[in-house]
């Protein structure tokens, strides 16, 4: 049975993707405290009081950077990898905001209770702003990734590997599809679903099966 948690999630190899997505994270937090000004905000009053609000924006920029670097490493990520290394940003997002709050706004004693409120705080802002983040980096990358694969099939097309044309016989579900050893790109499999890659007249095409 397909399972959205183990679906392929696509990643970054691009430094440069990995920081432009981490910044715009980070200001979208600091947009949203700025605009909502949620949890007490409205009633903290200071001549540089967006300017005291920055930080945040590097503080959860910098979670998103370095998970996102560190994820850079795996081959395998799925839906269930990026939600974990998303619990993992809100939880040193909300470490660092809480010294950042305690330290240099509040100056309040440091306690496991105030960090409570802090991690709270930090999933209030932090989960609905990571939802457009994933959505949006996959939609991005997924697309990205296509026009990679459809530009190169016609480079395949162009420099075949092999003069000697060879047919491939693959057998699903009572079905038979016959394509040239040539027209064959890749095969995607997912727990028990798996997804074929081929040429069809110089299109690519993909057959399903489970």
């Amino acid at each position: 049975m397909f399972s959205l948690t183990t679906y392929p999630y696509p990643t970054s190899k691009s430094v440069k993707e990995i920081l432009i997505s981490s910044l715009a994270a980070g200001a979208l937090v600091y947009l949203f405290l700025i605009i909502f000004q949620p949890f007490g905000t409205e009633n903290f009053h200071h001549p540089y009081k967006y300017l005291i609000l920055f930080p945040y924006t590097i503080i959860f920029g910098a979670a998103f950077f370095v998970s996102n670097l560190l994820a850079y490493r795996f081959q395998d990520w799925n839906i269930t990898s990026e939600l974990l290394k998303t619990i993992v940003i809100l939880f040193l997002g909300s470490i660092l905001s809480y010294f950042y709050n305690s330290l240099f706004i509040s100056h309040v004693p440091l306690s496991f209770e105030n960090y409570g409120y802090m991690f709270l705080y930090s999933l209030a802002v932090g989960i609905p702003i990571s939802t457009i983040y994933i959505l949006s980096r996959f939609i991005y990358l997924k697309n990205t990734h296509q026009n990679i694969a459809e530009n190169l099939a016609p480079k395949l097309i162009d420099n075949p590997l092999h003069s000697t044309k060879t047919s491939l016989a693959i057998s699903v579900n009572n079905t038979e599809l016959m394509i040239s050893e040539s027209d064959f790109l890749c095969v995607q499999s997912m727990e028990n679903y798996c997804t074929l890659y081929y040429l069809d007249n110089n299109t690519v095409k993909k057959y399903g099966s489970e």
